[in-house]
């Protein structure tokens, strides 16, 4: 295993985390390592809610509660504490949406890449990052299944 894996093993990320990006973070493809990992947090919710969506549109789906029952929830959802943390988990996945996964979508890579290196450091933190989100939906269950 290499740095990265060593680093995360020692601080006990989620599985899920680094499944998605074994295959890079072999070749040590920090940015592809960053961008899969992210995949695969949505490719969890999409699993989890039975919703075909993606981005900020999947976590709007699923997870908000101010027009409906989320499809899933943190928590009961009662009080203020327990709604803002369900807010502050669909907030963490739309900015790791935005900034390791959306990119992709709009730039070749011979022009993203040269423009966008990731750092073995940031790469432990993107990763470090998506494990907390792994471990929030691990708390999360599932109330109905998405229409979308």
């Amino acid at each position: 295993a290499g740095r990265v894996q060593r680093k995360l093993v020692d601080l006990d990320c989620h599985s899920e985390a680094i499944r998605y990006c074994e295959i890079e973070l072999l070749r040590r493809s920090n940015f592809h390592a960053a961008s899969e990992a992210v995949k695969g947090v949505f490719e969890r919710i999409r699993e989890m809610s039975g919703s075909g969506l993606d981005g900020a549109v999947l976590v709007d789906d699923v997870l908000s509660f101010r027009s409906h029952v989320p499809v899933l929830a943190m928590s009961m959802l009662r009080t203020d504490t327990e709604r803002s943390e369900q807010t502050g988990l669909m907030n963490l996945l739309k900015g790791l949406y935005g900034l390791y996964r959306n990119p992709l979508a709009h730039e070749p890579r011979l022009v993203r890449e040269d423009k966008r290196a990731i750092s073995e450091t940031e790469l432990v933190s993107v990763l470090v990052t998506v494990s907390l989100a792994h471990h929030h939906l691990d708390r999360c269950w599932q109330t109905s299944v998405s229409d979308n």
